[in-house]
């Protein structure tokens, strides 16, 4: 158990050095995006520690995330079990389903259209 204890906490450490990495990568290249040159001015802090707050923030999301959801590999096992019981259509029922969609969607596409021709003329006649 304590090993696992430690394992976290490196796992914590380099994660937490790997977004403190990238945020403070993005942070600079929105600075030189905007052309911000004094970031003491706009932010009231240094670049350093603006990735470091972002950094923590993001981490404690994902690490609540995985602790709220501590079946996650059951739940994956479950869905692929679930998933694997799908009768899925063959390639001919695709297409056939596929053409239909596609039909319907421009006939309804042609008779707004038509109807949007009619409305504009109608509109026209009356407001001349």
């Amino acid at each position: 158990m304590n090993t696992q204890k430690n394992v976290i906490i490196i796992l914590f450490i380099y994660t937490l050095i790997w977004f403190i990495w990238i945020f403070e990568r993005l942070i600079s290249d929105l600075l030189e995006f905007f052309n911000i040159n004094n970031i003491n001015a706009y932010l009231f802090c240094d670049q350093s520690k603006v990735s470091i707050i972002i950094s923590i923030i993001v981490f404690s999301i994902i690490a609540s995330f995985i602790i709220i959801y501590k079946n996650t590999r059951k739940f994956i096992d479950e869905s692929s079990v679930e998933i694997s019981k799908i009768i899925w259509p063959n390639l001919k029922i695709v297409r056939n389903l596929t053409f239909h969609v596609l039909s319907f969607c421009f006939g309804i596409a042609f008779v707004l259209g038509l109807l949007d021709i009619i409305f504009i003329k109608l509109a026209q006649f009356i407001y001349g």
